[in-house]
């Protein structure tokens, strides 16, 4: 029996070689609120960002019940949250991401 090999597998498996050449990631779920004044904004969505250094790699927004997810590569990220308090305070976490595996940041109320 044929052995598939991602190399030699030519163009009519061009599907087949698009996921071969994938690399695998892993994901980072969590919650964050927006605040508005001293209390939380329900519903509001809020602007998830990961960093590799000092480089933006990754945005997503949080759903109406505040749950993010973010697909990426394997390595050590800041993952951040732009002004979660009036004062403007960014919150971070830097955290490592393995593939096929998730890992949680949460930002909860900023508004204390």
């Amino acid at each position: 029996m044929a052995r598939f090999n991602c190399a030699t597998a030519g163009i009519a498996l061009l599907g087949a070689v698009a996921a071969c050449g994938a690399p695998p990631t892993g994901a980072v779920t969590g919650v964050a609120w927006a605040c508005a004044g001293s209390a939380l904004t329900a519903g509001q969505m809020v602007n998830v960002d990961a960093y590799s250094g000092s480089k933006l790699v990754a945005s997503t927004t949080t759903n109406a019940s505040h749950e993010y997810t973010m697909q990426l590569s394997p390595g050590t990220y800041f993952i951040r949250v732009p002004a979660n308090a009036p004062e403007g305070v960014v919150d971070t976490d830097q955290l490592t991401v393995t593939a096929d595996r998730a890992v949680e940041a949460d930002f909860g109320n900023g508004c204390r």
